[in-house]
């Protein structure tokens, strides 16, 4: 046992297995919440009764929607900064720091998303901000996506607002205007870090736009962790705003909830959502791909996958068919240990490989696991350059499916 990491767990929520090695679980507490620039059902604008609903929730990082930045509707303030400075006086000891996301000009200045967080809790690594297809109209939308860090844990956290003019797209046949702005954000975002995108993705599971949420969790094999089906905007008796993570290995979900009190009901058009994670702490010598999360294929599809963690699969698999994972970043030269997930009825093989096929790190028999839901972890040993690399998969025999992948120096 390390007992460096015995130590490190003392101040931990849990300790629990992941693969052969004992790792803390944390907690990191998330946020959305559209606050119509500040402006109540009471058609009273006050950015004082948001922070108040901010505050309440005792999250470490939120997402907002609908903000306005030092535009003429209000004023020329910066809506997202003042918010912060409020929440700093309403939480003594806190440090709130805003991050922008605008997606138009307006009145003279902006209006869009932004990020806040408690600089007390959480550290940012980098944030940047990604301009997504204006719809018809309807204005340009953005994601800011900020990259931080909480008690060990690596995170990617994402703010956004999709438009409700859920048209085809006119530059991407077969998907709308909503599934082209979500595979967007899914190429945009690191597929080796865990992430958390959150906002007004205006779509419903039933009764608004299904196919939207349909496409972001089987699709695309995130998971909805915020409630689906309780309103977060009056008048409408699902929710249109959510929460949803992806490569996030070990993660659980401890609580969430649509905030629905006297004082939501009234400070903005929308109902805020909370949801509390128990995390794993990332480590600084391992990599995690979700199989999904290729940057090209050939051959192979998606499915729902009954594995720890749920989200999606690769499956569909035959011999030679091939998958490539662009932008892995190794961080030191060294042997490492690369893990496969996998399933199958009746076995096959891959290998692992350099994109383009050379050179070969190792060719593995998939064994037979007696179901295409069963699953077991197979492993080789490569020795990787640093920098930064690109992967590829190989089918010599298929018949097998594919979850996750994960390197480990060793």
């Amino acid at each position: 046992m390390n007992l460096i990491k015995v130590i490190g767990c003392f101040t931990c929520v849990a300790i629990f297995a992941v693969g052969s090695s004992l790792v803390c679980a944390g907690s990191l507490t998330v946020g959305s919440y559209n606050i119509h620039h500040g402006e109540g059902t009471d058609r009273v604008t006050s950015l004082q009764r948001i922070a108040e609903v901010i505050d309440s929730m005792s999250v470490d990082v939120i997402a907002l929607q609908e903000v306005d930045f030092a535009n003429s509707r209000s004023d020329y303030i910066d809506q997202a900064e003042s918010i912060a400075s409020m929440l700093e006086r309403l939480s003594e000891g806190s440090v709130w720091v805003a991050l922008p996301a605008p997606a138009i000009s307006f009145g003279g200045g902006e209006y869009g998303n932004a990020i806040l967080y408690n600089a007390k809790s959480v550290s940012q690594k980098k944030y940047r901000v990604v301009t997504l297809p204006d719809p018809y109209g309807d204005g340009a939308r953005s994601i800011g996506i900020s990259t931080l860090e909480k008690e060990g844990t690596l995170f990617q956290f994402g703010t956004t607002h999709l438009t409700h003019i859920n048209n085809p797209s006119p530059t991407v046949p077969g998907l709308t205007i909503q599934e082209e702005s979500m595979s967007i954000i899914q190429h945009e975002l690191d597929g080796s870090i865990p992430a958390i995108v959150s906002g007004d993705f205006n779509a419903g599971f039933s009764i608004v736009n299904p196919e939207s949420m349909e496409y972001w969790e089987k699709s695309l094999g995130w998971n909805v962790d915020s409630p689906k089906e309780q309103s977060t905007y009056p008048g409408i008796s699902e929710a249109i705003d959510f929460i949803t993570r992806s490569n996030t290995l070990g993660w659980s979900v401890v609580n969430s909830r649509v905030v629905v009190d006297g004082r939501t009901k009234v400070a903005s058009d929308h109902y805020p959502i909370v949801t509390t994670y128990q995390t794993v702490p990332t480590s600084a010598d391992q990599i995690f791909l979700e199989a999904e999360n290729y940057t090209y294929m050939s051959g192979v599809q998606t499915e729902s996958t009954n594995d720890t963690g749920g989200g999606l699969n690769v499956g569909y698999i035959d011999a030679g068919d091939w998958l490539a994972y662009h932008d892995i970043d190794i961080p030191a030269s060294g042997n490492y240990k690369i893990e496969f997930r996998v399933a199958a009825m009746d076995g096959g093989s891959l290998s692992f490989e350099r994109a383009g096929g050379h050179p070969v790190y190792g060719t593995l028999k998939v064994p037979d696991t007696n179901g295409w839901q069963n699953w077991t972890t197979i492993s080789v040993t490569a020795y990787l350059d640093a920098g930064v690399q690109n992967f590829g998969i190989g089918v010599p025999q298929g018949g097998w499916n594919l979850n996750w992948i994960r390197l480990t120096a060793q």
